[in-house]
């Protein structure tokens, strides 16, 4: 798991992790799942997430961002699927619990 920063004007303004736990969805194993305390500034009370999600490390379709799909069909790109961003409360002490797996699976 890494994590890293993004400021826009000296503020934090944006993070992206990463969950370089391998896993494929024909695994023997249940998907790895981690937790990540961010600190939140600005008196924020919720911060968006989206997400990248697949069904596994060498998954070439079913792959979503934000629930998002995009698939090559009949020599076309098409894209598929709502953008649905999640949303993580904010504790009152400017730190938002992120679960690397989510609780469930996006429907696209």
């Amino acid at each position: 798991m890494s994590a890293y920063t993004i400021y826009e004007g000296g503020r934090l303004a944006k993070y992206a992790v990463i969950n370089f736990d391998e896993w494929n969805k024909t695994s023997n194993f249940s998907r790895p799942s981690q937790e990540v305390v961010l600190s939140v500034s600005n008196g924020e009370t919720r911060v968006r997430v989206d997400r990248l999600t697949g069904d596994g490390a060498s998954a070439d379709d079913g792959i979503a961002w934000a629930s998002l799909s995009w698939n090559y069909s009949d020599g076309r790109l098409l894209q598929s699927g709502t953008y649905k961003p999640e949303w993580l409360k904010v504790g009152q002490d400017g730190k938002a619990k992120l679960n690397s797996f989510p609780p469930r699976r996006p429907s696209w």
